[in-house]
Protein backbone atom coordinates (compact mmCIF):
# COMPACT_ATOMS: atom_id res chain seq x y z
CA UNK A 1 0.00 0.00 0.00
CA UNK A 2 1.35 3.21 -0.71
CA UNK A 3 1.37 5.65 2.34
CA UNK A 4 2.44 8.47 2.49
CA UNK A 5 5.55 9.38 4.80
CA UNK A 6 6.80 12.72 6.52
CA UNK A 7 10.43 11.30 5.29
CA UNK A 8 8.94 12.11 1.94
CA UNK A 9 8.71 15.68 2.47
CA UNK A 10 11.36 18.54 1.66
CA UNK A 11 11.12 20.23 5.06
CA UNK A 12 13.41 22.99 3.35
CA UNK A 13 11.64 23.96 0.37
CA UNK A 14 8.30 23.29 2.31
CA UNK A 15 7.92 25.81 5.30
CA UNK A 16 4.75 24.84 7.45
CA UNK A 17 3.68 23.70 10.67
CA UNK A 18 0.84 22.44 11.74
CA UNK A 19 -0.53 23.20 15.31
CA UNK A 20 -2.37 21.26 17.59
CA UNK A 21 -4.19 23.53 19.99
CA UNK A 22 -5.93 20.92 21.81
CA UNK A 23 -8.64 22.02 24.60
CA UNK A 24 -10.92 20.85 27.26
CA UNK A 25 -13.88 22.60 28.26
CA UNK A 26 -14.36 22.30 32.57
CA UNK A 27 -17.67 22.31 34.08
CA UNK A 28 -17.22 25.00 36.26
CA UNK A 29 -20.46 24.32 37.86
CA UNK A 30 -19.15 21.18 39.27
CA UNK A 31 -17.50 22.27 42.45
CA UNK A 32 -15.24 19.31 42.76
CA UNK A 33 -14.04 20.64 39.59
CA UNK A 34 -12.66 23.92 39.71
CA UNK A 35 -9.26 23.10 40.79
CA UNK A 36 -8.93 20.84 37.90
CA UNK A 37 -10.44 23.88 35.85
CA UNK A 38 -7.75 26.32 37.01
CA UNK A 39 -4.97 23.64 36.27
CA UNK A 40 -6.45 23.39 33.18
CA UNK A 41 -7.41 26.98 31.89
CA UNK A 42 -2.91 27.34 33.17
CA UNK A 43 -2.06 24.03 30.79
CA UNK A 44 -4.39 26.06 27.97
CA UNK A 45 -1.65 29.40 28.28
CA UNK A 46 0.90 27.48 28.32
CA UNK A 47 -0.24 25.28 25.33
CA UNK A 48 -0.80 28.89 23.06
CA UNK A 49 2.95 30.10 24.31
CA UNK A 50 4.55 27.04 22.74
CA UNK A 51 2.36 27.02 20.13
CA UNK A 52 3.41 31.32 19.59
CA UNK A 53 7.37 29.85 20.26
CA UNK A 54 7.39 27.33 17.67
CA UNK A 55 5.89 29.91 14.64
CA UNK A 56 8.95 32.22 15.87
CA UNK A 57 11.16 29.00 15.45
CA UNK A 58 10.11 28.33 11.87
CA UNK A 59 9.61 32.06 10.90
CA UNK A 60 13.27 32.09 9.36
CA UNK A 61 11.72 29.22 7.05
CA UNK A 62 10.17 31.43 5.24
CA UNK A 63 6.10 32.41 5.88
CA UNK A 64 4.34 29.59 7.67
CA UNK A 65 1.01 27.72 6.66
CA UNK A 66 -1.04 26.96 9.78
CA UNK A 67 -3.51 25.13 10.64
CA UNK A 68 -5.28 25.41 14.12
CA UNK A 69 -8.01 22.96 15.37
CA UNK A 70 -9.23 21.76 18.46
CA UNK A 71 -11.19 18.90 21.12
CA UNK A 72 -14.83 18.53 20.99
CA UNK A 73 -16.33 20.27 24.14
CA UNK A 74 -18.40 19.55 27.01
CA UNK A 75 -21.95 20.07 27.07
CA UNK A 76 -21.74 21.58 30.49
CA UNK A 77 -25.36 21.84 30.90
CA UNK A 78 -27.31 22.18 27.36
CA UNK A 79 -29.96 20.39 26.35
CA UNK A 80 -29.42 19.19 30.02
CA UNK A 81 -26.23 17.37 29.61
CA UNK A 82 -23.00 17.57 30.91
CA UNK A 83 -20.49 15.81 28.88
CA UNK A 84 -19.22 15.50 25.50
CA UNK A 85 -21.29 11.94 24.56
CA UNK A 86 -23.94 13.29 22.34
CA UNK A 87 -24.02 14.41 19.07
CA UNK A 88 -25.80 18.24 19.13
CA UNK A 89 -23.34 21.03 17.69
CA UNK A 90 -22.06 22.12 21.11
CA UNK A 91 -20.64 19.07 21.54
CA UNK A 92 -19.50 17.99 17.51
CA UNK A 93 -17.91 21.07 16.39
CA UNK A 94 -14.76 22.34 16.42
CA UNK A 95 -12.73 25.55 15.78
CA UNK A 96 -10.99 25.24 12.82
CA UNK A 97 -8.54 28.23 11.20
CA UNK A 98 -5.75 28.46 8.43
CA UNK A 99 -3.08 31.03 7.94
CA UNK A 100 -0.72 31.09 5.24
CA UNK A 101 0.09 31.65 1.94
CA UNK A 102 -3.02 31.54 -0.75
CA UNK A 103 -5.28 31.90 2.23
CA UNK A 104 -7.80 34.64 1.95
CA UNK A 105 -7.01 37.09 5.24
CA UNK A 106 -10.69 37.11 6.91
CA UNK A 107 -11.85 34.57 4.99
CA UNK A 108 -14.80 33.12 6.29
CA UNK A 109 -15.71 28.93 4.97
CA UNK A 110 -19.45 27.66 6.37
CA UNK A 111 -19.47 24.58 4.35
CA UNK A 112 -19.20 21.74 6.91
CA UNK A 113 -16.13 19.45 6.66
CA UNK A 114 -14.54 16.64 8.75
CA UNK A 115 -11.77 17.16 11.16
CA UNK A 116 -9.68 14.04 9.53
CA UNK A 117 -9.27 16.38 6.62
CA UNK A 118 -7.05 17.91 8.32
CA UNK A 119 -4.64 14.90 6.87
CA UNK A 120 -5.29 14.68 3.30
CA UNK A 121 -4.92 18.78 3.56
CA UNK A 122 -1.53 19.35 5.15
CA UNK A 123 -0.45 16.21 3.21
CA UNK A 124 -1.42 18.28 -0.14
CA UNK A 125 0.57 21.74 1.22
CA UNK A 126 3.74 19.51 1.81
CA UNK A 127 3.60 18.31 -1.99
CA UNK A 128 3.29 14.86 -0.68
CA UNK A 129 0.85 13.19 -2.93
CA UNK A 130 -2.91 11.47 -1.40
CA UNK A 131 -2.49 7.75 -1.04
CA UNK A 132 -5.53 6.30 -2.62
CA UNK A 133 -7.19 4.42 0.39
CA UNK A 134 -7.56 8.11 2.32
CA UNK A 135 -11.28 8.45 2.26
CA UNK A 136 -11.46 12.34 3.55
CA UNK A 137 -10.44 15.14 1.20
CA UNK A 138 -8.19 17.50 0.76
CA UNK A 139 -9.78 21.79 1.94
CA UNK A 140 -7.15 23.09 -0.55
CA UNK A 141 -10.49 23.83 -3.39
CA UNK A 142 -12.77 25.20 -0.70
CA UNK A 143 -9.50 27.89 0.19
CA UNK A 144 -8.97 28.78 -2.22
CA UNK A 145 -12.70 29.25 -4.00
CA UNK A 146 -12.47 26.21 -6.48
CA UNK A 147 -15.30 24.73 -4.62
CA UNK A 148 -18.31 25.80 -1.88
CA UNK A 149 -18.58 22.44 -0.24
CA UNK A 150 -16.73 18.83 -0.12
CA UNK A 151 -19.72 16.86 1.48
CA UNK A 152 -23.09 16.72 0.49
CA UNK A 153 -24.13 15.39 3.94
CA UNK A 154 -21.72 14.94 6.91
CA UNK A 155 -22.54 11.52 9.15
CA UNK A 156 -22.06 10.83 12.52
CA UNK A 157 -22.50 7.75 14.74
CA UNK A 158 -21.79 7.66 19.06
CA UNK A 159 -21.49 3.67 19.95
CA UNK A 160 -24.78 2.02 19.42
CA UNK A 161 -27.34 4.61 21.11
CA UNK A 162 -26.62 7.65 18.60
CA UNK A 163 -26.47 8.66 14.90
CA UNK A 164 -26.69 12.15 13.08
CA UNK A 165 -26.85 13.37 9.56
CA UNK A 166 -27.29 16.91 8.52
CA UNK A 167 -27.46 17.96 4.96
CA UNK A 168 -28.20 21.53 3.87
CA UNK A 169 -30.12 23.72 6.97
CA UNK A 170 -31.10 20.44 8.66
CA UNK A 171 -29.99 18.10 10.77
CA UNK A 172 -31.30 14.50 12.05
CA UNK A 173 -30.36 12.83 15.15
CA UNK A 174 -31.29 9.33 15.60
CA UNK A 175 -31.86 7.24 18.58
CA UNK A 176 -32.40 3.89 17.57
CA UNK A 177 -32.53 2.06 21.27
CA UNK A 178 -35.34 4.57 22.06
CA UNK A 179 -37.06 4.91 18.74
CA UNK A 180 -37.22 8.30 18.69
CA UNK A 181 -36.05 10.90 15.44
CA UNK A 182 -35.19 14.42 15.97
CA UNK A 183 -35.25 17.21 13.32
CA UNK A 184 -33.48 20.78 13.79
CA UNK A 185 -33.71 23.52 11.33
CA UNK A 186 -30.00 24.51 11.91
CA UNK A 187 -30.36 28.06 9.99
CA UNK A 188 -33.33 29.06 11.94
CA UNK A 189 -32.85 26.93 15.19
CA UNK A 190 -28.72 27.22 15.30
CA UNK A 191 -28.90 25.90 18.84
CA UNK A 192 -31.09 22.99 18.45
CA UNK A 193 -33.78 24.23 20.72
CA UNK A 194 -37.10 23.34 18.65
CA UNK A 195 -37.74 19.51 17.23
CA UNK A 196 -39.60 19.70 13.82
CA UNK A 197 -39.89 15.87 13.93
CA UNK A 198 -43.49 15.59 14.72
CA UNK A 199 -45.02 18.13 12.48
CA UNK A 200 -46.49 16.24 9.46
CA UNK A 201 -45.04 18.51 6.72
CA UNK A 202 -41.50 17.50 7.84
CA UNK A 203 -41.98 13.54 7.23
CA UNK A 204 -40.78 13.63 3.68
CA UNK A 205 -38.17 15.79 4.76
CA UNK A 206 -37.20 13.02 7.62
CA UNK A 207 -37.16 9.78 5.24
CA UNK A 208 -34.90 11.46 2.93
CA UNK A 209 -32.36 12.32 5.57
CA UNK A 210 -32.84 8.86 6.78
CA UNK A 211 -32.16 6.92 3.39
CA UNK A 212 -28.96 9.33 3.22
CA UNK A 213 -27.99 8.54 6.20
CA UNK A 214 -28.46 4.44 5.78
CA UNK A 215 -26.05 5.42 2.57
CA UNK A 216 -23.28 6.29 4.89
CA UNK A 217 -23.70 3.22 7.04
CA UNK A 218 -21.67 0.74 4.72
CA UNK A 219 -19.34 3.40 3.63
CA UNK A 220 -18.22 3.90 7.42
CA UNK A 221 -18.75 0.57 8.42
CA UNK A 222 -21.28 1.17 10.37
CA UNK A 223 -23.50 -2.37 10.71
CA UNK A 224 -26.24 -1.29 13.14
CA UNK A 225 -29.56 -1.38 12.08
CA UNK A 226 -31.54 1.35 12.85
CA UNK A 227 -34.90 0.33 12.25
CA UNK A 228 -34.87 -3.16 14.25
CA UNK A 229 -33.77 -2.38 17.58
CA UNK A 230 -36.56 -2.13 19.47
CA UNK A 231 -37.12 0.26 22.82
CA UNK A 232 -35.32 -1.36 25.80
CA UNK A 233 -37.60 -2.73 28.97
CA UNK A 234 -37.43 -0.98 32.22
CA UNK A 235 -35.72 -2.14 34.90
CA UNK A 236 -37.16 -5.24 37.13
CA UNK A 237 -38.42 -3.91 40.71
CA UNK A 238 -35.04 -5.89 42.06
CA UNK A 239 -33.03 -4.15 39.48
CA UNK A 240 -34.39 -0.80 40.15
CA UNK A 241 -32.65 1.66 42.28
CA UNK A 242 -33.40 4.86 44.57
CA UNK A 243 -30.99 7.63 44.01
CA UNK A 244 -30.48 8.94 46.93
Amino acid sequence: MNRARFSDIDFEKTPFVVIWEVTQACALACRHCRAEAIDQRDREELSLKEGKDLVDQVADMGTPIIVFSGDNGLAVGQHGLMGKQNLYDHSVRVPFMVNGPGVTEGKRISAPIYFQDIMPTTLELAGVGIPEHVQFKTLMPLIKGKAVTSYDSIYCAYTHTQRMLTQGNYKLLVYPQLKKTLLFDLENDPNEITDLSEKPEHGERIAQLKARLKEWQPITGDTLDIDKLKKPAPPSSSQARTVP
